[in-house]
């Protein structure tokens, strides 16, 4: 019942955030109206609407994970590997992309709920690019370089999204190349190492 509860609120919270476009303009009313789940209810699930809104970046993310391990084999180069990740990321994440980058202020600050869970996912994104760079090397690499080949990605990640929501093409065809481009420039800089 809790599950169905968090569920309901947490699409009715998107709902509500596609419908305003901003944080700011949705009420934990809004919430209790649109769920129909109570105001203590919602209170003893989440502490408040940026609650909300971190479990539901939270979910996309994880999920962002768990497809990639389903789709991915071993038989992928490292090329189709990482397309197919960012792939996953523009699918999962480009519809609440908005609320993202809405909540950027709270990532850089230490005190925040939103900067604990933004440093604790950087560690993992780190950590799967770390693994699948060197599961598909097969060589010794030394920190320092693969911190500098992972942050260049995750920069190149960020710009992604940017590149995404701006791109008026027809089948977003211009990010789509950008993706196939930095995609190559990324393997070519693995290559040389």
């Amino acid at each position: 019942m809790e599950k169905e509860e968090i569920d309901k609120i947490i699409y009715s919270f998107k709902e509500l955030y596609q419908d305003k476009k901003s944080l700011d303009k949705i009420t934990m009313n809004d919430i209790v109206s649109s769920s129909g789940v109570s105001m203590g209810k919602i209170y003893s699930l989440f502490e408040s609407k940026e609650d909300i809104a971190l479990h539901l970046i939270s979910k996309r993310i994880e999920d962002i994970f768990i497809t990639f391990d389903e789709e991915v084999d071993n038989t992928m180069t490292l090329a189709e590997k990482l397309k197919t990740f960012i792939s996953l990321q523009l699918e999962f994440i480009s519809d609440i992309y908005p609320l993202v980058k809405d909540m950027t202020l709270d990532i850089v600050n230490p005190f925040s709920k939103v900067h604990d869970y933004y440093s604790h996912l950087r560690k993992k994104y780190f950590n799967f690019m770390k693994d699948l760079i060197i599961e598909n090397k097969k060589t010794f690499f030394k920190d320092i370089l693969i911190s500098t080949l992972i942050n260049s990605f995750i920069i190149f990640n960020i710009t992604i999204f940017s590149f995404w929501e701006k791109d008026n093409s027809p089948g977003k065809e211009e990010t789509l190349k950008y993706i196939d481009k930095g995609v190559k420039n990324f393997i070519v800089m693995i290559t040389l190492i």
